[in-house]
This record gives structure tokens, C-alpha cells and sequence, in this order.
């Protein structure tokens, strides 16, 4: 019987410790997908558009501008701000999966301008990194 106790002492002991490995191995948040917080990236690679010198005879100057969706939840555009009547937008309607790519088209108006122009466009969404900015610019002539 004395042999056996401190066997069991020994056992006990081993068990404790392996439950405290087994418990930091297999139930940190990391190892709980339910936990994971999902959240949608938006960036473009090429957000400004440089249309350089044109007419304002020769009407409208147009350009589609690429977003993509770096995060891990769908990407979803709720609008796009010109911020005046001279710029009109068009954009992707459906969520943009992970991974994927989706399109904002910018109209510029350069009736009744002369000179320089710089036009911000805002790019509203579900993304952590809201809003994105985008930029058309230019020289009416």
C-alpha cells in the first residue's frame, strides 16, 4: 500500500499538467472559429486617375477604378460620393467576396470648367479601413 501511494500521487500530478496543456493547445479564441472576428479590406492599387489635359467640347471623361477585398468577410460598397454634380459613380451592388475584386465607374462633367480639377470620391463600406478615397484630376482646356 505504501508503494501505491505515491504512485498515485505521480499519476494525479501528470494528469494535471497534461489537462493544463491539452486546455492552452485546444481552447484559445485563435482555435474557436465562432470567436474569429471576420472583417472586410477594401484597397485599390491604382487610386487616382490622372486624366490630364482635355476638352470640355469633347464632353464626359470616364474611368472604372478596381477595388479588392483583402479581409476575410464580404465586401459590401453602400455609395459613392462625388461631393458635387460634376462627378456621377456607378459601383459593384453585390457583396465582394474575399479575395475578389469589384468596380467603382467615375463620370467627370467638365462642363463649365476651366483649368484645374481635382475631385475626390468617397468610397463607403462595411470595411474596417473605411472610407476609401479615390481621385480623378485633370486640365480643362
Amino acid at each position: 500500500m505504501k508503494k501505491i501511494i505515491p504512485i498515485i500521487i505521480v499519476v494525479l500530478i501528470a494528469a494535471r499538467f497534461g489537462i493544463r496543456w491539452w486546455d492552452s493547445e485546444h481552447t484559445s479564441v485563435e482555435n474557436i472559429p465562432a470567436l474569429q472576428k471576420e472583417t472586410a479590406l477594401i484597397s485599390c492599387d491604382q487610386p487616382t486617375r490622372q486624366f490630364g489635359a482635355i476638352k470640355a467640347s469633347d464632353g464626359v471623361v470616364e474611368h472604372t477604378f478596381t477595388v479588392s477585398n483583402s479581409g476575410t468577410a464580404p465586401l459590401v460598397i453602400v455609395n459613392c460620393d462625388g461631393g458635387c454634380g460634376c462627378i456621377t459613380t456607378e459601383w459593384t451592388r453585390q457583396p465582394i467576396a474575399p479575395g475578389s475584386t469589384g468596380t467603382v465607374h467615375v463620370t467627370y462633367n467638365p462642363e463649365g470648367v476651366n483649368g484645374i480639377f481635382m475631385k475626390t470620391i468617397q468610397v463607403i463600406s462595411n470595411a474596417t479601413n473605411n472610407p476609401l478615397n479615390l481621385m480623378v484630376r485633370g486640365e480643362v482646356e
